[in-house]
């Protein structure tokens, strides 16, 4: 009826989720989109883009590498409509420091734009490229919403860095999984298959 394998003792003692603050070396293993104004329970909710990053190097004392950090995209508001400035601030970050947003030129003005496509309409196959990307990010411990839940441990308003960033040159990271994934000068996955997108398009007004 119920089998016990597969679950060794490091299962049962830890959680798989990063826990401890921190400078971390990330890869982003999937991303999934939810562009509904309402979740499964009927609830309203903020459109998103839901993005899995893996530990691939920490230091001793944090969390260790295979451990995963969920981080949330907010696309949209909530119930529908443009997402608060602080909100897109804060995606467009996580998305210039993985590299799939730019600074470019559009109508003359410095703006940020798909590192592909060039353009400042981002849609899912933007948010797709964050998938087998590298990155840095500080792990702070923030407070939950609800009482009845601990603290979590999130990215402080979308901060990540490129690999290649001097600010964080000095940072903890795996030069050689990186390289590996850097493997025919394309993003690629040392995690697993790219998943299909299940959504076709981001609001017009993100």
């Amino acid at each position: 009826m119920f089998s016990t394998r597969g679950v060794g003792k490091s299962d049962m003692e830890s959680s798989p989720v990063v826990d401890m603050k921190g400078w971390y070396h990330f890869e982003v293993a999937s991303v999934t989109c939810d562009l509904g104004v309402t979740n499964q329970q009927g609830n309203v909710q903020s459109p998103h883009v839901l993005v899995k990053c893996t530990v691939v190097h920490t230091v001793p004392g944090q969390s260790p590498a295979g451990r995963t950090l969920y981080h949330r995209l907010t696309v949209g508001g909530r119930g529908g409509g443009p997402p608060s400035d602080g909100a897109k601030k804060a995606t467009l970050r996580f998305l210039e420091g993985c590299g799939v947003v730019r600074w470019g030129n559009v109508d003359g003005q410095p703006a940020l734009v798909d590192s592909e496509t060039g353009s400042d309409d981002l849609d899912v196959a933007t948010f797709e490229r964050l998938r087998g990307r590298h990155f840095i990010a500080y792990i702070d411990e923030q407070p939950s919403n609800d009482p009845k839940y601990g603290p979590r441990f999130a990215i402080p308003y979308g901060r990540s860095y490129s690999m290649t960033d001097e600010r964080v040159a000095d940072k903890p990271r795996n030069v050689a999984l990186y390289q590996q994934s850097q493997a025919g000068g394309t993003p690629g996955s040392t995690i697993g298959a790219r998943p299909t997108p299940s959504v076709s398009s981001v609001p017009d007004d993100f």
